[in-house]
């Protein structure tokens, strides 16, 4: 396999990604020239202890808790508010504004260029990977790449740290992100598999309620 190839794989894909939301989560308090989010510390969902404990790991072992299976984040996809859009021919570029430029929007946007990809490629794993629905996935295959910033906006005010609620995924990972023992944290790490599949099954549940 070569190293284009390789770059295209799922787990590789989505240790990327979780490396720039780790990143995100790290930022420190500031403020930009748009004025969003001014003095915010986002919390992305995670507990208090759970966000100081990413925080506070060092670079290396932030690296290793990156390579979970599964992305340490969510988002929603808006298709039904797309395809309205869509529908009725508004500007395409109305996405086009200042508010694109705040990190939020590189992260989502960088991620939903990875699913769009993953859409085309292993679009079964992407349900289990991203925890996108079978009908988010399906819009994503459909999309032209031109028309994949539209959806970075919606993205970006839905993002959230996955398996922040109803487990003790976060608070297991951290600490054993911060020890030396691989074996520590592949287990918590494979943890994610699980969950993520929990989800996957609720939400198939819930499609055929």
């Amino acid at each position: 396999m070569s190293a284009t190839d390789s770059a295209l794989e799922p787990t590789v894909t989505v240790a990327e990604l979780n490396r720039l939301f780790l990143a995100l989560v790290d930022q420190p308090e500031r403020s930009d020239a748009s004025g969003i989010d001014a003095g915010a510390r986002p919390r992305f969902g995670l507990h208090p202890e759970d966000l100081e404990g990413v925080r506070a790991l060092p670079a290396h072992a932030k690296a290793r808790l990156a390579a979970a299976p599964v992305a340490l984040f969510t988002f929603a996809v808006d298709a039904r508010a797309f395809r309205a859009r869509y529908e009725r021919s508004l500007d395409p570029e109305a996405w086009l504004c200042p508010v694109n430029l705040h990190a939020r929007h590189a992260l989502c946007l960088t991620a939903l260029f990875g699913a769009w990809q993953l859409a085309r490629r292993h679009p079964d794993w992407l349900e289990l990977g991203f925890g996108l629905a079978g009908s988010e996935v399906e819009m994503l295959r459909e999309l032209p790449l031109s028309r994949l910033p539209e959806l970075a906006p919606g993205a970006a005010a839905t993002l959230s740290a996955r398996f922040a609620s109803g487990s003790r995924f976060w608070p297991l990972a951290l600490r054993v992100a911060g020890q030396a023992d691989p074996d520590a944290l592949r287990i918590a790490t494979l943890a994610s598999l699980h969950l993520a599949g929990a989800e996957l099954t609720a939400t198939a549940r819930a499609a055929h309620a």
